[in-house]
């Protein structure tokens, strides 16, 4: 019985994300109170569309929003790129991105793993050492 009340108050625990749960809070109706609130307060029951019309079926919501951000992210008039890019100073010269884009060498990616933290690998099958290995 006190393992399904654990197993209860872990997945109260994982829905609610109150942090008072772990002084030893188990299951009040204040807890469940709480819980229901924060349910009602993430749910979005409805959208207003560009149209005046309130959208509150699942499609309708993505739709809307889908739509309101496609239109606040493009433009319809791109012709003064050069314009305004022009007015950004350089962070990288031509001289940086010639380094940036040059072939690594043997030395630079052995130097690159000495330097790594011994329980780190770039990828999980330990490929950095079979990588390292290979020069």
């Amino acid at each position: 019985m006190n393992e399904l009340l654990d197993r209860e108050e872990i997945w109260w625990a994982q829905r609610s994300r109150v942090q008072w749960l772990g002084e030893g809070d188990r299951n009040t109706k204040y807890f469940h109170y709480r819980t229901s609130i924060r349910r009602r307060k993430d749910t979005i029951g409805g959208l207003w569309s560009e149209s005046g019309s309130w959208c509150y079926d699942r499609a309708s919501i993505a739709a809307t929003t889908i739509s309101y951000f496609k239109e606040i992210y493009t433009t319809t008039r791109p012709n003064r790129v050069e314009e305004v890019t022009s007015l950004f100073h350089l962070k990288v010269t031509d001289e940086m991105n010639e380094n940036l884009i040059k072939d690594f060498t043997a030395e630079e990616v052995r130097s690159t793993l000495q330097q790594m933290h011994p329980t780190k690998a770039v990828r999980p099958d330990g490929m950095s050492i079979i990588f390292f290995q290979k020069f």
